[in-house]
């Protein structure tokens, strides 16, 4: 795009949002970020303007990578077990001291991001957005049973799955697996650069 075109394009459409600001119907982020595009529009269209695409002004951010591990499949099995004696949504939560007696035989000791993680592998179902609580699906059977494969890697961000691995793993490859300090060293250089549309809406 000429770079004077894409300069009154951008300001026409920040002066637009300015309007629909103050009807109330886009929020600030967004008005922000193109008032930064517009201050740097006559710049090389290549160059990043603080984590904000100049092309079409989504927010560039990296999506965390995730692996199978030793930790993951013990919980798995922990939801698969009481839901084989009757209780339908397994509870995990991670300070002990607020599972109460009655609680405790649908509930797992446990910190609630590994529970999620399974759900991005797409081996557990999630009751409700905050309940924390959990039950292991058809596929988590499989998994567990050594007949289905999930993918060796998953980046994801905001709860949401973006990429997967082509490679494919199955419990006995995972079961022993120790996520350690080797790991958490290098997990940085496995993130990926991803972006998400800037959202207008006003909650």
């Amino acid at each position: 795009m000429d770079v004077a075109l894409k300069s009154q394009l951008l300001t026409k459409l920040t002066y637009k949002l300015k309007g629909e600001l103050q009807a109330g119907t886009v929020g600030t982020d967004a008005l922000h970020i193109l008032e930064q595009m517009v201050e740097t529009a006559n710049e090389p269209i290549d160059r990043p303007i603080s984590g904000v695409c100049t092309m079409c002004g989504q927010r560039i951010r990296k999506l965390n990578p995730h692996r199978m591990d030793a930790a993951k499949v013990k919980l798995l099995r922990e939801i698969a077990r009481r839901n084989a004696k009757g209780f339908c949504w397994i509870k995990v939560q991670r300070d002990g001291t607020l599972i109460s007696f009655e609680e405790r035989p649908y509930t797992i000791q446990c910190d609630d991001v590994h529970a999620l993680r399974l759900s991005w592998f797409g081996l557990v179902e999630k009751k409700g957005r905050r309940l924390g609580e959990y039950r292991v699906n058809e596929a988590g059977k499989a998994f567990l049973e050594g007949k289905k494969s999930v993918p060796a890697k998953i980046w994801c961000r905001d709860g949401k799955v973006f990429e997967e691995s082509t490679d494919k793993v199955y419990i006995q490859d995972v079961k022993n697996v120790i996520l350690d300090k080797e790991y958490w060293d290098s997990y940085t250089d496995e993130q990926k650069v991803g972006q998400i549309r800037v959202n207008t809406n006003v909650e």
